[in-house]
Parts: C-alpha cells; sequence; structure tokens
C-alpha cells in the first residue's frame, strides 16, 4: 500500500467519525490508520457493573431457543426478538466480562477517551438493569435476614451448597470496572473533558474499612473517591454532572460549610469546570394511558437513596473529606480556594431538589463568591419546588445570561417573566412534562409578550418626530416536549390548544407599523411534526417563523465530543 500524508489519513477518517463499524475497519488498514480512529472510537465510554453469570446463562437460553426455532418445535411460535437475537451475537453475551478486559487492553488509548459516564444500574440477563439496591437485597440477600430468607440466590440454592460461599462467589464475580477492592478514582484516565456519575455508584465500593483491609476509612469514602477522579483529570476537564445527589438538607449539617463540602470538592479539584449539572433523588417522569398526567413534585424526590449492601445509605461528601484532600495536598482552606479559584462557570443545570437545598446551593455558588456571576450564559432548572423563587436567581445571572431552559410545571404557574430583565437573553427553551400544567405554559408566554410591547402611554408621550424604540430580536423560542406528548398527534395539539398562545406568539413574530414592538422572537421552534404545529397554531404558523424542531437540550453538548 502506498504511503499516503497523514493529514490525508485523518481527513479520510474524519468522514466516517459517525459509523462505529467504518471506524473498526479503517483502524485495521495499518498504524497510521489507527490513531485517528481510536479518537472516535474511544470518545466516550460508559461503565456500569455487570453479572457475567446472569448474562451466559441467559445467552446459553438464547442459544437454545435459537436452535429450536423451527417448524414443529414449541418455539416456532415464540421466535427470538431483534434485541434477543442482537443480543444473542452481541461481543458482551459472548464474553460477559469485557468490561475489565477493555481497562486492561486498550491503556494504550485511554488518552482517547474524553467522555465517561458511569452508571450504578447492574446489567443482567436479557438485557435487564436493576438498581444496586435491588440487586443487593432481592437478588444476593444482603441488608437482612428478611432479605437473604426471600432472595432469588436462595430460591436457587441446592440442598448441598453453602448460602454464604455461594453468595460471596456470586458478589466476587461481578463485573465492576473499577474493581471489589478500588473506588473509581481508582480509574486510569488522565485527559477526560467531561464526567457523569450517578451517586449510586458509590454503593459498589465497600465503605467499612474491614470490607477493604485499608488503614484509613477516607480512602474509601464517596468525598475522597470524588476528589481524586477530578483531580486527575483537573487540568482537561470541562464538564462535571453528579446525578441522584442525596445531600444539602439543611437539618443535616451542624454547620453551612458541611452543606457547601461537595462543592469545595469540586472547585477545589477541578478549577477549569465550565458546565456542572447537579440533580437530587428524583425519580424519572411516567406517563398513564389515558392521559399525560404526571406525578408532583413531591412524588418526584421519593427515589431511595443509595445504600451499601450492609444496608447503610451512601453517604453525602461532608466536611471530613475538603478536610483531607486540603491537609494532604495542601490547598487552602476551603472559603479562600473558592475566592481565589472564583469560577467561570458557563453552563449550569438543576434538577431535583427541594428548596432548602437549593438556598444552599445558591448561597454556595453565587453568595460566597465561588462562582463569578457574570460569566453564568447557561442555565437550566428542572423539577423546581412549586414555591422556588426563581426572581433571585435569575437577577443574579441576569447580565451574563444568554440561554436559559425552563421546565413547565407547579412552579412555573405565577413566574413573571419579562425580557427587560434578562437583556442578554438569545434563547429561551420551554419544555412541558404534563397537559396539567398547560396554563402555565399559557401564562408565561403572556408575560413575555406583555414585556415585549411598548406601552401605550410611553409610545403617546414621546416628543413628536423622536426615533422609534429600537427592536431588540431574540433569535429563538423552543417549545419542547416529554416523549409522551410527541407520541400521541391529539395529546400534542390538545396540549397547545389548551394554552392558548397562539395569539401571543403571533404578536411576538410578527412587526407591524401599527405594533411598535421592543422585543421580537426571530424564530419559534417547536418539538413536533409541522402536521401538527399548523393544526395547533395556525395564526402563527402562517407567519413562516414556526418550525418543527428537536429538543436543543444545550447544556449537554459539548463541541468535543
Amino acid at each position: 500500500m502506498p504511503d499516503f500524508p497523514q493529514e490525508l489519513i485523518d481527513r479520510f477518517v474524519d468522514e466516517f467519525s459517525d459509523s462505529t463499524e467504518h471506524l473498526k475497519n479503517l483502524s485495521l488498514v495499518g498504524w497510521p490508520w489507527v490513531h485517528r480512529a481510536r479518537y472516535y472510537l474511544f470518545s466516550c465510554i460508559t461503565l456500569a457493573p455487570q453479572d457475567p453469570k446472569e448474562i451466559k446463562e441467559y445467552h446459553d437460553y438464547l442459544k437454545r431457543k435459537a436452535s429450536s426455532t423451527h417448524r414443529g418445535s414449541r418455539y416456532y411460535y415464540n421466535p427470538l426478538s431483534p434485541k434477543d437475537r442482537q443480543l444473542l451475537h452481541s461481543s458482551l453475551a459472548q464474553n460477559p466480562q469485557a468490561q475489565k478486559l477493555l481497562l486492561s487492553s486498550i491503556t494504550s488509548t485511554l488518552p482517547y477517551v474524553r467522555s465517561l459516564r458511569l452508571e450504578s444500574s447492574i446489567r443482567i440477563g436479557g438485557g435487564r438493569k436493576v438498581t444496586a439496591e435491588e440487586y443487593f437485597h432481592r437478588w444476593l440477600g444482603f441488608g437482612s435476614d428478611i432479605h437473604a430468607a426471600d432472595c432469588i440466590l436462595m430460591r436457587d440454592l441446592s440442598c448441598y451448597e453453602d448460602f454464604i460461599v455461594k453468595r460471596k462467589d456470586r458478589w466476587n464475580s461481578v463485573d465492576l470496572p473499577w474493581g471489589h477492592q478500588a473506588g473509581i478514582h481508582a480509574l486510569p484516565f488522565r485527559n477526560l473533558c467531561s464526567i457523569h456519575i450517578q451517586w449510586s455508584v458509590l454503593c459498589w465500593t465497600p465503605f467499612d474499612v474491614h470490607h477493604m483491609g485499608a488503614g484509613d476509612e477516607s480512602a474509601v469514602s464517596p468525598g475522597y473517591q470524588l476528589g481524586m477522579l477530578l483531580r486527575s483529570c483537573a487540568d482537561t476537564l470541562d464538564h462535571v454532572s453528579i446525578d441522584e445527589y442525596p445531600g444539602y438538607r439543611l437539618e443535616q449539617y451542624n454547620s453551612t460549610r458541611n452543606a457547601e463540602a461537595l462543592l469545595d470538592i469540586i472547585f477545589q479539584n477541578a478549577p477549569k469546570i465550565k458546565s456542572l449539572c447537579l440533580g437530587g433523588l428524583m425519580l424519572p417522569y411516567t406517563s398513564s394511558s389515558s392521559d399525560i398526567a404526571f406525578p408532583d413534585h413531591t412524588s418526584l424526590l421519593e427515589r431511595n437513596r443509595p445504600v451499601y449492601p450492609s444496608g447503610e445509605e451512601v453517604p453525602n461528601v461532608s466536611s471530613d473529606d475538603s478536610d483531607f484532600l486540603t491537609a494532604k495536598y495542601g490547598h487552602p482552606s476551603s472559603v479562600d480556594a473558592r475566592r481565589a479559584n472564583n469560577l467561570s462557570l458557563e453552563r449550569f443545570f438543576l434538577r431535583g431538589f427541594d428548596e432548602e437545598s437549593l438556598l444552599l446551593i445558591e448561597d454556595a455558588l453565587w453568595n460566597a463568591g465561588a462562582s463569578s456571576t457574570r460569566t453564568t450564559k447557561y442555565l437550566a432548572l428542572s423539577a423546581m419546588p412549586a414555591s422556588f423563587d426563581y426572581i433571585f436567581l435569575l437577577s443574579k445571572l441576569r447580565r451574563s445570561l444568554t440561554h436559559l431552559t425552563l421546565d413547565m410545571d407547579e412552579s412555573t404557574l405565577h413566574l413573571e417573566l419579562r425580557f427587560p430583565d434578562l437583556p442578554c437573553l438569545e434563547c429561551i427553551q420551554f419544555m412541558s412534562h404534563s397537559a396539567l400544567y398547560s396554563s402555565s405554559l399559557e401564562h408565561i408566554t403572556r408575560s413575555l409578550c406583555q414585556s415585549a410591547i411598548a406601552i401605550q402611554s410611553g409610545r403617546a408621550s414621546r416628543p413628536i418626530g423622536s426615533q422609534p424604540l429600537p427592536i431588540r430580536t431574540v433569535e429563538l423560542l423552543h417549545l419542547g416536549f416529554h416523549h409522551a406528548i410527541k407520541q400521541n398527534p391529539h395529546l400534542s395539539r390538545r396540549y397547545l390548544k389548551l394554552s392558548a398562545i397562539d395569539a401571543y406568539l403571533l404578536r411576538m413574530v410578527r412587526t407591524t407599523p401599527s405594533e411598535l414592538m421592543t422585543v421580537q422572537i426571530k424564530s419559534v421552534t417547536v418539538d413536533l411534526t409541522e402536521s401538527d404545529i399548523a393544526d395547533a397554531l395556525p395564526m402563527s404558523f402562517e407567519t413562516r417563523c414556526l418550525r418543527s424542531g428537536e429538543t436543543n437540550e444545550w447544556w449537554r453538548r459539548h463541541a468535543y465530543l
């Protein structure tokens, strides 16, 4: 094969960056092709626990079923589903402990990994995922005698097998990418740009010092693990996302410094991050069959807290973790460190915390000077408490905010959102999860429309011959919907009609000489088909300023992925 210039090879590989199969084939051409192919193949990986025994047993079952799917067999009327066929031929089923092999065999490629996602749900046979708590208790019987007596492992126990020995063998065989005797900080990544971690993933690392055989309990504490993982990639890390975090409730702390401990660890060990997502113990949205009816915010905060096999809760980060890292690495005190760093967060996303927690987060971030209020351009707020004070937070960021995302729920029913309050706003996005709150979308759209129209008395009082007020253009208003609304055309059209926003959108997207506008929306995108939009919003659709568009989750998109 002739020697091609490396620049030409890189450009050729770039053309197939979206196809995993093509990248795999190109990496086999020769060493000059490997580097660029791996740059895309290993750019983003997800690691989660796996039960190889369950996967192998289910794979063997699929093989038996596949060999019997012919006429005359009892399996003839129950053939393999497309998902079963995919699992039957997948590398995961044929090699259930692929993650351990992955980390040990791609050491040379780890620098290519720029995005790491750590999930806590364990993968078992059939492609099913169960929570760590369910696996500990219902499958292996950890936690108490009640769990042990009724666990799945006990049901499959032979008369000559010892339950404790069998459970230990099964537990030791679980594929943990970070190892049974190590924390997530042991993962050998050094060039990560983005990290997403579910707090429950920490329950797979024993916290009891006797289980670990270590001399220092802090070496396996959640705060230490998180701090060391962030520190290993401090020079490259740009985005940190932590979900299912159980902390921040005011009554759990003796001092506000404890409440700020998680943010202290993030800021001290990843001082260059530009994007931060924090999520609480929030259940996912679920829809009923008859209507788009979702649980209220209180029920959304009832997810069980992460637990270890012993049944003890995985703790939130405490001030002891900050003190230990400070003493070990010579950091200044947490308050001085925050003021010295003065983070320049550009993107901030909050989801599923109660009101007390939100007050503590706001206080730690901006009132204590941890982050500058002049740099945050992207803000997304989801599943806020019903009485949440949006105005306080928005007033802190009004001079810098360019992109705003809000959930249309009970908390926004009476929110007076006005364009003059956000002078730099370029894009605004409303996410609707329930038809129960269509009035919230109507109210907030009306408040924007009223703030965009010049007051008649003020227009009449202008001197004759004076220049008209300048029109400020907002580039985009986006209306996004939960998939349950999008999948049902009747419900989606009904939602928009119930919200009665057609007339308000019409006034904001069209400026006429007889109607002086101080603000004009340049474009409106709706996360529905054009036929649904035309049916639900006929007046504003005729202006051609409305079009179909996907949800723009702009707090999660990164140029390097």
